[in-house]
């Protein structure tokens, strides 16, 4: 008969049949059973593997059909009916019940996971999962990693935001726009890898991850919303895709390690804030598709020292430059017609300064607080006209013949204001 699988009547241990074949003997209590009925028993134990058989695929069969519908809890309970009944055998049972540990507390409704209510460290999104809902996830201080499911498309409004733990996220290739505030205040954030499925990221989405020090934007990604890195204080590097056409506002506003940014031909607006307190700066070139530069765009950038600006460039907003104080040389496009208040206003070091003669009017402090002293009209009024002598006004016209003035001088101030020379002939 060899080494029997059954089980003693008195204390459940195990009967093993003895040397000679003639009687077993329980291992745990000493129990001594005859051959004839371990026969018994083991025929017994047979109809009972059969029907424990039976069971167990029934209970499998119940578990896929709870998982498919999301239904947590009642495939946990399958799940403690399978490894009772195997007597805890399968590996892979085991190891979906501990997923379920974590799962009982998602909400998810034909594909769309709404809430999240544990305190799992980790989580693993199950597959079928197509979208996260709004605030799924907001404010959860425990995640610390979450992985995604590549059947995900879309992570919606504020999904993530405000976790304040989460240092790392794996996005599949089946995503296509990151929402509004995604990841907003997840300042525990380091990398982000987006896939080059993403088309778009939202308003707000990177906003105030403060230890987030790189992030890969794929060229497939044609818009990037306002505020999308404002406050990502640790970010060193980002390369701003071909696609893109639009720098929002304060999309990189407070970047304040942002060392090297590369804004590539394709953009025409730089819009207001865009680049403001990014003081790692060192220099600035814009290309020739920009044409407009928005309100305080470059603010307080305090290294830059160098700013190309090419011809294409239009309109430069208010303060644009305004703090940038370490800013020493600046080339203003031939087709800006104005240059608006408190531009250049506290750029302490600068020294030369184009002022193409496309420049019609210069607004209340545009270069206050720089080596050209606090007003404009300390220097342009201090011109003479060179066809017949009058004075210049603070708009840049002779008062006496009208034509336009001429800007190739030496200033009273410690800088130069460079301008093409005027025409000798009229």
């Amino acid at each position: 008969m060899g080494e029997s699988k059954l089980s003693c009547d008195i204390c459940g241990g195990k009967v093993v049949m003895q040397s000679g074949g003639k009687f077993g003997i329980c291992e745990n209590c000493g129990t001594k059973y005859t051959v004839e009925r371990m026969r018994e028993m083991l025929s017994i134990s047979g109809i009972e593997t059969a029907k424990e058989k039976e069971d167990i695929e029934r209970w499998k069969n119940m578990l896929s059909m709870y998982l498919s519908n999301f239904d947590f809890v009642a495939a946990e309970n399958a799940v403690k009916k399978i490894l009772e009944v195997s007597n805890g055998d399968s590996k892979d049972v085991q190891n979906l019940y501990k997923y379920l540990q974590v799962w009982k507390y998602i909400d998810i409704k034909h594909g769309v996971l709404t809430k999240y209510s544990g305190k799992a460290d980790t989580v693993v999104i199950p597959s079928g999962v197509k979208v996260i809902e709004r605030e799924a996830f907001r404010g959860n201080k425990y995640l610390k990693e979450i992985a995604l499911p590549n059947s995900l498309k879309k992570i919606d409004d504020e999904t993530f935001s405000e976790c304040e733990s989460l240092v790392a996220i794996t996005i599949p290739k089946s995503v296509t726009k990151i929402g509004e505030g995604a990841f907003r205040g997840c300042s525990s954030l380091i990398s982000v890898q987006l896939p080059s499925s993403v088309t778009r990221i939202g308003e707000s989405a990177f906003r105030g991850c403060s230890s987030l020090k790189s992030i890969h934007i794929p060229d497939t990604v044609t818009s990037i919303g306002d505020y999308a890195f404002y406050g990502c204080s640790s970010l060193t590097t980002v390369q701003i895709p071909v696609g893109i056409t639009k720098i929002g506002e304060r999309t990189f506003s407070g970047c304040s390690n942002l060392i090297n940014i590369q804004i590539p031909l394709g953009i025409t607006t730089i819009s207001d804030g865009a680049f403001s307190g990014c003081s790692g700066l060192v220099s600035i070139d814009i290309p020739s598709s920009v044409n407009f530069i928005g309100d305080g765009a470059f603010r307080s950038c305090s290294s830059v020292t160098d700013i190309h600006m090419a011809n294409s460039v239009t309109d430069i907003g208010q303060y644009a430059f305004c703090g940038c104080n370490s800013l020493t040389n600046v080339q203003i496009s031939n087709g800006v017609s104005m240059i608006r208040s408190g531009v250049f206003a506290s750029c302490s070091k600068l020294e030369d300064i184009f002022i193409p003669n496309s420049v019609r009017s210069i607004g209340n402090g545009a270069f206050a607080g720089t080596p050209f002293g606090r007003k404009q009209s300390d220097w342009i009024t201090a011109l003479k006209c060179q066809w017949c002598g009058g004075s210049f006004s603070a708009d840049g016209y002779c008062s006496r013949c009208g034509r336009k003035r001429n800007y190739t001088i030496e200033s009273k101030a410690k800088g130069k204001i460079l301008t093409p020379k005027p025409p000798t002939k009229l």
